[in-house]
């Protein structure tokens, strides 16, 4: 890693995984990966509780080894407005909960589109 090299986690919440890693900027490599399964049918506390434990899961991973992340990305399998909010309940239902709020708690967070997220990753770092 180089001096100017940041940290952050990344997560791709989708009805059949949830895939969080820990990703240096601006090289925008991948230093840590972890899937775990979804399970929509739990509902949406469920599963936010999931992401709560594999954000900390990837956080202490990366403290570990003297990274501290800046902020967490999530990309939704849902539809997310221009402000960040969610705006559809398809598979993952936490349109009524106070997602970004909880995990805002543990990190900075910025929500998008998983479809939107993707295509900025690729124009920035490639397929």
């Amino acid at each position: 890693m180089s001096a100017g090299s940041r940290c952050a986690l990344g997560l791709d919440v989708g009805g059949t995984k949830i895939a969080g890693g820990v990703v240096i900027f601006p090289e925008g490599r991948v230093l840590e990966r972890k899937i775990i399964p979804t399970r929509p049918e739990r509902g949406g506390e469920a599963i936010l509780a999931d992401v709560i434990a594999l954000i900390e899961e990837l956080r202490n991973w990366a403290e570990a080894r003297q990274l501290h992340p800046q902020a967490l990305g999530v990309g939704l399998a849902e539809l997310v407005d221009r402000q960040g909010n969610i705006a559809s309940a398809a598979t993952i239902h936490w349109q009524t909960l106070p997602v970004h709020t909880r995990l805002s708690a543990v990190l900075p967070t910025l929500f998008d589109a998983d479809v939107r997220a993707a295509a900025r990753a690729e124009a920035a770092f490639g397929a």
